[in-house]
């Protein structure tokens, strides 16, 4: 039990670290800090904790531009929640999936995402969260990003039937 603690706190430890490191954009060393850390979780076997690390590779990833390793840690990170019923953080991976679409110019996925975020705020686990009013915030923040962004950037139905409307208009 002793060897286990001390795994504990050592995975505590490189995570800590590598979110300072994260804080610091010295975003290699985080990755590198984060990726230890997920690897001691899983070995003590503390999915909560394994997911909230899956979760902040997903962030740092996002933040070098690699956008495909931020999709698969957080998709690997919300299927994690969905098994083990970490309920009352699945609203995060939606919305940072969400976030992730959303800065691809995919806001109709992205929006698809948010919608599941904010289901997911509903849940009275998540409601409980000390973060929940700044997840709500963030959630609702972004949807309305990506609305706004599909609205002007889509075609209006005038421009896909190439019509022009009245000069007296």
């Amino acid at each position: 039990m002793e060897q286990q603690e001390h795994i504990q706190k050592l995975a505590d430890e490189y995570y800590e670290e590598g979110r300072a490191r994260f804080f610091d954009h010295k975003l290699e060393e985080a990755a590198m800090l984060v990726q230890n850390a997920l690897h001691l979780y899983k070995k003590c076997d503390d999915m909560l904790k394994y997911a909230t690390a899956l979760n902040l590779l997903g962030v740092i990833y996002g933040a070098t531009g690699n956008e495909t390793m931020a999709v698969d840690y957080l998709v690997e990170g919300l299927e994690c929640a969905i098994d083990y019923q970490l309920n009352n953080i699945t609203t995060l991976f939606y919305n940072n999936i969400g976030s992730r679409y959303q800065e691809l110019g995919e806001h109709e996925k992205a929006i698809d995402y948010f919608l599941k975020s904010a289901r997911e705020l509903q849940n009275p686990t998540c409601i409980k969260e000390e973060r929940y009013r700044s997840w709500a915030l963030i959630t609702y923040l972004n949807l309305a990003v990506s609305y706004y962004c599909l609205l002007y950037t889509s075609p209006s139905p005038r421009d896909r039937q190439k019509s022009r409307m009245p000069s007296s208009a």
